[in-house]
């Protein structure tokens, strides 16, 4: 049974990653599995914990975005179409028992992709609906493994999806991070379902984790629309840098 105690830090941590995840577009799971990890928790409960909180953050600051007219659906829901897959085959991989796969997926993937969002780019293209810039295939190919990625390390994918969108499509950062917010919800639903029905989801753990990361989800989509755009891109390298390491250092 959880205790008072460990339901409050676990609402702290899904407020955390709730609030964070708005500001940039992401799930909140690469903040949410690194802290889980670092207070004692395997990996195997954190990601499917953490899979679900961000449906959470993903419904709280969607409410926000959609507001101001940031939200691509048409973007999302095709790109979706390829992503869930991809989470799903995440799941199964995950249920093979390949742990310190998952950490190093988990750990390579932020910091790469914490140094690619601080290159030089284009100027970025407001256009509308799916391939702004890129092939179609590019995107299908990229946001498959977004997906996959989000289920074996129990993140959104948003880590992924908000730089394809952005560096790749040429889809405004501010664009890229609402459609992002739409997109890691549907993928941290599908990957925690697929937990769930394999026995593997801690339901007292997840549940005090969504609640957390509802709320920070609203709190941060409020704060995020009032930022710059190039302060967006520099928060989101700095925090996937940072853990990045603390996955490595805890591993």
């Amino acid at each position: 049974m959880t205790s008072p105690v460990d339901a409050l830090l676990f609402l702290t941590i899904g407020f955390a990653g709730g609030f964070l995840g708005s500001i940039l577009g992401i799930g909140g799971g690469s903040l949410m599995t690194p802290l889980l990890l670092a207070v004692g928790y395997d990996i195997t409960v954190a990601v499917p914990a953490s899979l679900l909180a961000i449906v959470g953050t993903s419904l709280g600051g969607l409410y926000v975005y959609e507001e101001r007219g940031l939200i691509d659906y048409d973007l999302a829901i095709t790109a979706e179409a390829v992503t869930v897959p991809g989470s799903l085959t995440g799941v199964l991989i995950a249920s093979a028992g390949f742990k310190e796969v998952m950490k190093l997926t988990l750990a390579v993937i932020l910091l790469l992709i914490s140094v690619d969002m601080l290159r030089p780019e284009r100027q970025d293209n407001n256009g509308e609906g799916f391939g702004y810039n890129a092939h179609p295939v590019i995107g299908y190919a990229s946001m498959y493994l977004a997906g996959m990625i989000s289920a074996l390390a129990g993140i959104g994918g948003g880590v992924l999806k908000v730089p394809v969108l952005h560096k790749l499509m040429g889809v405004d950062i501010k664009k890229a991070v609402a459609t992002s917010k739409l997109m890691v919800g549907l993928t941290g639903a599908a990957g925690a379902l697929g937990y769930y029905l394999g026995g593997l989801l801690n339901s007292c753990l997840a549940l005090s984790l969504l609640a957390g990361s509802l709320a920070g989800g609203l709190a941060g989509a409020r704060t995020g629309v009032k930022l710059s755009g190039r302060l967006i891109k520099i928060l989101f390298s700095v925090f996937l840098l940072a853990m990045s390491v603390l996955v490595i250092v805890r591993g």
